[in-house]
């Protein structure tokens, strides 16, 4: 399969793992059920991370090699082999990135110790998609300098991170002295970083499958023609 159509498949799946959360709906069913459906939420936000860096290795990998069939098509390889190499490795980081955290785990964690373990996994969460993020930024900026020396037309626009700074010390002081009623603003804000995240990349995905699948630029050699087709064999055969 070409490059430009699986990175259509990998932009197809976003439906799958980068869904949006509805917190207000989360914290009603978690009133709702004595907090049982906290867990539900947890789960949610635990396994969309997963699922969601998944698709996003598998999109700078597509990227990438969308990347290098444009560039032979309009036999300009060498102009873009240092970005080429640099995006290899952070595609590479990407998939490291993408490990998964196992969401049930966390979860099972989270009934034996009362929901504190949940505690730690905001200061992973966070990371996670600050680190992801920042990535994702110098995976957009090299590509953006490819396609500028490959001279392809189209428009090209920086992916924006979502997730904002925030001390990790002071949230989890304030959350143990409300007795945890703090932790309920706290997720309301780590889930708000994460439903912009997705939507940053709703944004920025379609630009760069229109960037690397669209029409060649003008002066661009024209690809070769088919073979010819194979003559009919024998009648009967």
């Amino acid at each position: 399969m070409a490059a430009a159509d699986q990175l259509r498949r990998d932009i197809a799946r976003r439906q799958e793992t980068d869904y949006q959360i509805d917190f207000a709906l989360n914290l009603l069913l978690t009133i709702i059920t004595c907090l049982l459906w906290g867990f539900v939420s947890w789960y949610r936000i635990l396994n969309r991370r997963d699922r969601h860096f998944a698709r996003s290795a598998d999109f700078a990998d597509d990227a990438v090699r969308a990347l290098r069939e444009r560039a032979e098509a309009l036999g300009r390889s060498d102009r873009i082999a240092p970005q080429l190499g640099t995006l290899e490795v952070i595609a590479r980081d990407l998939r490291t990135q993408a490990r998964e955290r196992n969401a049930i785990l966390w979860v099972i964690l989270g009934i034996f110790t009362l929901k504190a373990v949940f505690l730690v996994m905001f200061y992973f969460l966070e990371e996670d998609y600050r680190r992801h993020e920042r990535t994702e930024v110098e995976f957009a900026r090299h590509l953006d300098e490819a396609l500028q020396a490959l001279g392809v037309p189209c428009t090209r626009a920086s992916f924006v991170p979502a997730t904002v700074e925030r001390s990790y010390p002071l949230y989890l002081v304030v959350t143990l002295l409300t007795c945890g009623l703090f932790g309920f603003y706290w997720f309301y804000r780590v889930n708000e970083d994460q439903n912009r995240h997705m939507d940053a990349h709703a944004a920025w995905e379609p630009e760069v499958l229109g960037c690397l699948a669209g029409p060649l630029p003008a002066g661009a050699p024209a690809p070769p023609p088919a073979p010819p087709a194979p003559p009919p064999g024998p009648a009967g055969a």
